[in-house]
């Protein structure tokens, strides 16, 4: 189930993204630090009102913050015209992929989308995040182009 994160799910989250960053360090993938993302930036989410979290049997095993897009980078590269949402931070807990958590969390993204009437859902990732890169290509996104200032690969779809 989807729900929106409050402060007391921010160390849950945290501890969430440094197993993540482990995982992807260990295919290889140089995408997460041990300096991002920390929980400042989840706290940030939250009082920004748009961190949500994937809930499951009292356990979080997912997460991401959905914002109106802001970015400087995003616009670098030549998204569709209008408004968007932007998915960061997409996580899910290493043990529990494969499970429909990373779809469940983009399927709640379109409905937010629809809801307030925003035309598009942007995300970005690491060029060398294979997984990511397969799951938003079988979603329906678009690869738009690459930022070079973060070093990501930047897609978009209609909701």
């Amino acid at each position: 189930m989807m729900r929106k994160a409050t402060k007391d799910d921010i160390a849950v989250v945290a501890g969430l993204a440094r197993k993540v960053a482990a995982d992807l360090h260990r295919l290889g993938i140089d995408q997460w630090s041990d300096a991002y993302p920390l929980a400042a930036h989840f706290e940030k989410d939250v009082e920004r009102d748009g961190l949500y979290v994937f809930e499951q049997g009292g356990s979080v095993l997912g997460a991401c913050a959905i914002l109106p897009e802001a970015d400087p980078p995003y616009r670098t590269i030549p998204f569709a015209q209008g408004e968007a949402i932007v998915l960061h931070r997409v996580m899910v807990e290493p043990s529990a992929m494969r499970g429909g958590i990373g779809k469940t969390m983009f399927s709640f993204a379109y409905e937010l989308a629809k809801a307030k009437h925003v035309p598009w859902i942007r995300v970005d990732t690491h060029p060398d995040n294979f997984r990511m890169r397969r799951f938003l290509i079988k979603e329906g996104f678009l690869e738009v182009g690459y930022m070079p200032s973060i070093h990501r690969i930047g897609y978009e779809k209609r909701p």
